[in-house]
């Protein structure tokens, strides 16, 4: 076993950045462009990919990358690895992510993958980053980087074991995205189309405001919801830092509708000594400065800083209706956020913004019919948290060689995963 620097058995090459005067467009076109917002710690996140015209694609075909060829992004969110599969072979990549493609034969791309994403290689690209402010990793300081020798019949173990948790997170996260969809459109379907049961018999009131069921009144935003802050404790205090409560911040936005873990978490004495309340589980939390506009619902009890707000609805509207509604109040909050560039939200934003609010016994509907769906969503949530700390904790023992694969059973792994995060799930 021996640690070999990656240039002595794959090219790296950069990206490119568009032509001047082109942009991404949501398309569709035949030309992809994979920029490091698409890029996840676990690949491209599909749905947010954007499109090119044709003649940008022209002046920047150099730059492509193809299937079973590595992305490492080098600036901004430095150091996500991904590898491209059949569906986005040929796709055109940005300039902030450098290209791997593994030319020697005694290399798997996928363990390579793997290696990449270790905390071994982690930590090596962190420090030749430093502490730069605006930090960035250049094509040959990713050359430099050194991952463990194995045997390929080892290489091949490992890829396939750590592959099976990453197909199952997938396939989950796939079942998470059907159960969000299946959610928003109930939302329109009721609350925008007015299709909700009974609207056949509803009458329908004209005022100023516009056409609307007989009962239905539009409110200010913040007669059906409280807009409560957050705050930070003393960073200089160790005693306030890395307890059991977890500290939502901007930057954990997840993808999805709930956030199962954060980056900081804050002790009991920490909590004390900042604005955020200990908020529970459904709050809806959306960021006001910075990336505006993402949202979040707390899985359970959670802190959150001042960037910020927590939303607690009113008047028995629901929280899982409030988040919905936000959802599709978010273009319209941005255009109303302070700033030129629309990059804050305040209180004031949310006391001008009118919405309409339905009768209890629709919102009352609403809530039995929606509420199976983010429960299903919340649970598949957790269980690939669950995998995730599963898999991230064999994968450096894996690689470094310290955990011996040869009694691993590849077959039946999938199985053996599910069960296991059903029993965590249950504890």
């Amino acid at each position: 076993m021996q640690r070999v620097k990656l240039k002595t058995f794959a090219a790296v090459s950069g990206g490119k950045r568009l032509p001047k005067g082109e942009e991404v467009t949501d398309g569709p076109s035949n030309h992809r462009y994979l920029r490091i917002v698409d890029m996840s710690e676990e690949g491209v996140i599909k749905e947010g990919i954007k499109y090119i015209s044709q003649s940008a694609s022209q002046q920047i075909t150099r730059y492509r990358i193809f299937k079973d060829e590595l992305y490492i992004s080098i600036a901004g969110t430095i150091g996500r690895v991904g590898i491209i599969d059949d569906e986005l072979s040929g796709i055109n990549l940005t300039e902030n992510a450098a290209k791997i493609n593994v030319t020697a034969d005694d290399f798997l791309p996928k363990y390579v993958l793997y290696s990449l994403r270790s905390s071994d290689v982690q930590k090596q690209v962190k420090g030749l980053v430093g502490g730069a402010a605006q930090p960035k990793l250049g094509l040959y300081k990713v050359e430099e980087l050194e991952v463990i020798q194995l045997p390929l019949p080892t290489q091949r173990k490992i890829a396939a074991i750590l592959s099976a948790y990453d197909d199952l997170i997938e396939n989950n996260t796939r079942r998470v995205r059907v159960l969000e969809q299946m959610a928003r459109a109930l939302y329109r379907e009721w609350f925008v189309e007015y299709r909700y049961p009974g609207h056949e018999q509803a009458q329908w009131v004209e005022d100023e405001a516009g056409r609307r069921p007989q009962g239905w009144e539009w409110v200010k935003f913040t007669d059906t919801a409280m807009v409560l802050s957050g705050g930070t404790p003393k960073t200089t205090e160790p005693s306030f830092w890395d307890g059991d409560i977890p500290f939502y911040t901007p930057k954990d936005s997840p993808d999805g509708f709930y956030v199962t873990s954060t980056e900081k978490s804050i002790t009991q004495a920490g909590l004390k000594k900042c604005n955020s309340r200990l908020y529970p589980k459904d709050t809806v939390f959306i960021t006001a400065r910075g990336t505006v506009g993402n949202l979040a619902l707390a899985s359970g009890n959670m802190a959150m800083n001042q960037s910020c707000y927590a939303l607690d609805s009113r008047a028995g509207l629901g929280q899982y209706f409030l988040f919905l509604l936000v959802e599709q109040l978010v273009s319209g909050l941005k255009k109303q956020a302070t700033g030129a560039v629309f990059d804050a939200i305040t209180v004031a934003t949310f006391e001008k913004t009118q919405v309409l609010k339905p009768t209890k016994e629709v919102l009352d509907a609403f809530a039995t019919r929606v509420k199976p769906l983010f429960d299903a969503s919340l649970s598949l949530t957790r269980r690939n948290a669950n995998l995730r700390q599963t898999r991230d904790l064999l994968l450096p023992r894996l690689v470094s060689g310290e955990l011996d694969v040869s009694g691993l059973r590849v077959a039946g792994v999938e199985g053996e995963v599910e069960e296991m995060a059903k029993v965590k799930d249950e504890r």
